[in-house]
């Protein structure tokens, strides 16, 4: 005899690799209550496994309030207003933030080590980890300037000049790139830890350039030499 299934509650969640606000069902949960000893600060911690409702994962939530952390807001059936506490959530595996471009894999054949980094950058950006990433960066457009020709002993400076005399560069996206490399060196010696936002406009300028000189320069040769001549 067939026993029917258990019911599940199904919550909005965000799956590590379906996105947010997706379908979940819940697994299992367990809330806990906390109160401060030292004043009237209370609030709940209720951790949750999940299985994506599209691609199946199983992944972890933790949903978190305090009564300190919350806001006013307008009750829309009293018209009243009302404190409401702030929900935080978290997960694990931690969402991605930044997936790696589909042409990532293809860095591999060109040079082991920089496909290898190039993902490890995006880990680290996705992981929050601002200056392991700012420095790898760097790190990226060095072994890339390495493909490109150019000799490994130079500065980062006297790279980008290389660069720019081999046409390989623009004269903008030097200046550009120069940022790239003082942002890596800042992080790596200057104790600086840059933004998500910071992380996210480096990246687009590692992405652009690797992508550029390195992948579509492969792309390119590959159609030219199947265009057919001009018919005299």
């Amino acid at each position: 005899m067939n026993m029917p299934e258990p019911k599940t509650e199904t919550r909005l969640a965000h799956c590590p690799n379906c996105g947010p606000k997706k379908n979940a069902l819940v697994r299992g949960e367990y809330k806990k209550l906390w109160e401060s000893e030292d004043g009237p600060v209370f609030g709940a911690i209720e951790y949750r496994l999940l299985q994506c409702g599209g691609c199946d994962s199983i992944y972890f939530e933790t949903s978190s309030t305090c009564s300190e952390d919350g806001d006013y807001q307008t009750n829309p059936y009293t018209g009243e207003e009302e404190y409401c506490l702030i929900e935080k959530r978290e997960y694990w595996p931690s969402p991605c933030k930044r997936p790696t471009p589909t042409w990532a894999s293809k860095l591999y054949s060109h040079d082991y080590e920089l496909g290898a980094l190039f993902e490890e950058i995006f880990q680290a950006a996705n992981s929050g980890m601002s200056v392991l990433a700012a420095i790898g960066i760097r790190t990226a457009f060095d072994l890339g300037s390495s493909l490109l020709g150019v000799k490994s002993s130079l500065t980062f400076g006297k790279k980008l000049d290389e660069l720019l005399a081999q046409g390989k560069i623009s004269t903008h996206e030097k200046d550009i790139l120069e940022v790239l490399i003082d942002a890596g060196n800042a992080a790596a010696h200057r104790a600086w830890r840059p933004k998500e936002d910071e992380v996210n406009a480096l990246l687009d300028t590692l992405e652009a350039f690797l992508n550029r000189t390195i992948i579509l320069g492969d792309t390119l040769s590959g159609i030219k030499k199947n265009i057919p001549p001009k018919k005299p």
